[in-house]
C-alpha cells in the first residue's frame, strides 16, 4: 500500500469510527426509550456506574501508552518510509479502536442506566478521538522522521 493510500484509508476508517459512535448515540437517545426515567446522578455504590468510570479511566491512558510504545519502536526502525507508514497505520488504528471501545461502553451504560452522567465521559472521549485524527504531520512528529523522510512524505500527496 502506498503512503497516499495509507493516509486516505486511515481517514476513511477514522470517519467511519466517529460516525458509528455518533450514530449509536443518536439511536439510543432518540429511538430507544429507556425502561427507567432518565437522570443525572453520581452513584458510587452502583456497580454499573463504577464499571463505566473504570473503563473510561483505564482505556484512554492504556491506548495512549500503547501508541507511544509503538511510536518509539517505529522511531528506532531503519525501515523505509512505506514500512513506517504501515506501522503508523496499525498504531493509530489500535489507539482509535481502544478509545472508540471506551466511548461505546459509556453509551451502553447510558442506555442501560438512563443516567446522563455517562454522556460526559463519552463527550470527553469523543474530543480525544477527534484530537487523535491521523495526519501526516502527526506521523512525522510522533515518529520523528528525518528531513529526507519528511520530504518524501510531502512528495506523496
Amino acid at each position: 500500500m502506498s503512503i497516499s493510500e495509507t493516509f486516505r484509508s486511515l481517514n476513511v476508517i477514522f470517519l467511519a469510527l466517529i460516525g458509528g459512535q455518533l450514530f449509536l448515540l443518536v439511536i439510543f437517545m432518540l429511538v430507544v426509550k429507556p425502561s427507567v426515567p432518565p437522570s443525572l446522578q453520581v452513584d458510587l455504590t452502583n456497580p454499573q456506574f463504577l464499571a463505566g468510570l473504570m473503563v473510561f479511566a483505564v482505556m484512554f491512558p492504556v491506548a495512549q501508552m500503547l501508541y507511544r510504545k509503538r511510536a518509539n519502536e517505529g522511531r528506532k526502525s531503519k525501515d523505509p518510509l512505506v514500512e513506517k507508514t504501515a506501522h503508523y497505520r496499525v498504531s493509530t488504528m489500535l489507539r482509535l479502536a481502544m478509545i472508540e471501545g471506551a466511548n461505546l461502553i459509556c453509551v451502553m451504560f447510558y442506555f442501560l442506566t438512563a443516567n446522563y452522567f455517562f454522556l460526559i465521559p463519552f463527550a470527553l472521549g469523543l474530543l480525544l478521538f477527534v484530537q487523535f485524527r491521523p495526519s501526516r504531520q502527526g506521523f512525522a512528529e510522533d515518529y520523528q522522521l528525518s528531513a529526507s523522510e519528511r520530504s518524501e512524505l510531502r512528495a506523496n500527496p
